[in-house]
């Protein structure tokens, strides 16, 4: 009698806790559905037929494509367009008139580059200036001049109103105290008449003093530190 009791203890214990399982479960359950039904329902969609929908409207065709213009009380004067030919033109520029020293420049540095000094004409007579530089000696001092002199007289004397050439070709040189400055070396003076005599692409360089003997007007100076080299130079 006592075992069939110990054997329906374990059975009632599983029974009531399968009812209490149950009972909580209920109550969730319950709970949930209260709150489920205290949230508001959504409201349903419209139906499609209900939809209105905007139609475009047409704009109307008789509307102006500019805005209306405002009448003024005095509208201002109208003045014609001008034409073509009261159009001011802008003047020529005046024709530059050359200027002799000019052109005496331009030969002079030609042949003379970056050491012409001074190139200036005035009453007939270019006078043309420059440094001869370094030199090896008095004698190619006395040489470069003459060659210059040779270069340089056709040219210049193809300009109008030149009726006299000067050229000063000038150098460094040592006085006896020791102080140096720059003189001329050589300068060369020499007419329009003599110069047209002269075959300048065939005479000889070291017979140019002697062809400036023959003019009046025609002379060459030579520095005095530049004798020597020039009587050298003339006799050859």
């Amino acid at each position: 009698m006592v075992n069939k009791r110990k054997k329906r203890w374990p059975l009632i214990l599983l029974i009531a806790s399968l009812a209490l399982c149950i009972s909580f479960a209920l109550c969730f359950a319950g709970l949930t559905m209260q709150q489920a039904e205290r949230l508001p329902t959504p409201a349903p969609p419209p139906a499609l037929a209900d939809a209105v929908v905007p139609t475009p409207t047409q704009a109307p065709t008789d509307v102006p494509t500019s805005p209306p213009s405002i009448p003024t009380d005095t509208p201002p004067p109208t003045s014609p367009a001008p034409s073509l030919t009261s159009v001011p033109t802008n003047p020529p520029p005046p024709t530059a008139t050359p200027v002799p020293g000019d052109a005496l420049a331009t030969v002079a540095r030609q042949q003379l580059g970056n050491k012409l000094m001074a190139a200036e004409q005035s009453e007939g007579v270019a006078g043309i200036d420059y440094d001869q530089g370094a030199q090896w000696n008095e004698y190619s001092a006395v040489e470069s001049a003459v060659y210059n002199l040779i270069m340089l007289a056709p040219n210049v004397f193809s300009l109008e109103d030149v009726e006299m050439l000067k050229l000063s070709a000038y150098g460094d040189f040592t006085d006896t105290l020791g102080n140096s400055k720059k003189a001329i070396a050589v300068q060369f003076t020499i007419s329009r008449a003599l110069a047209e005599k002269i075959n300048w692409k065939g005479i000889n360089m070291h017979r140019i003093g002697q062809a400036l003997k023959t003019d009046e007007a025609s002379r060459t100076y030579v520095h005095p530190a530049l004798q020597k080299a020039w009587i050298e130079f003339s006799s050859e």
